[in-house]
């Protein structure tokens, strides 16, 4: 077990739910809710995550402009941000890793990628 304290972001309630739910069952510490960019930036200007879950396709602000601005905030430094989407091409993953994305979840996923995303070997 882990006590990583993660945050997923996700505008669709339904797979924040599940999210959190796999979360529990590997053990991490904290898992927090965030149903867009506003409320991303709000909680990790509150609090620190270890990793952030994020959904791509967002309205207003997308997961990958969201990614683009945490990491420009020296406080979100080593805080690993992992897309969760249902386009993942590898050309998809690709460039989502040049963005500044650590690891990329194609939906739906199973537990065991979200462990190696997260990087958890236990």
């Amino acid at each position: 077990m882990t006590a990583l304290t993660v945050l997923v972001v996700d505008d669709n309630i339904d797979n924040r739910s599940l999210a959190v739910r796999m979360l529990k069952v590997i053990g991490t510490a904290c898992a927090d809710q965030a149903g867009n960019a506003a409320e991303c930036l709000e909680a990790v200007g509150e609090k620190h995550y270890d990793a952030i879950l994020m959904d791509i396709s967002m309205p207003e602000v997308s997961g990958v402009d969201l990614c683009k601005t945490l990491r420009t905030m020296p406080t979100q430094d080593g805080v690993r941000i992992i897309a969760c989407t249902a386009h993942a091409s590898p050309r998809d993953t690709q460039q989502f890793q040049q963005i500044g994305f650590d690891a990329v979840l194609t939906k739906p996923f199973l537990i065991s990628d979200l462990k190696f995303a997260l990087a958890i070997t236990a």
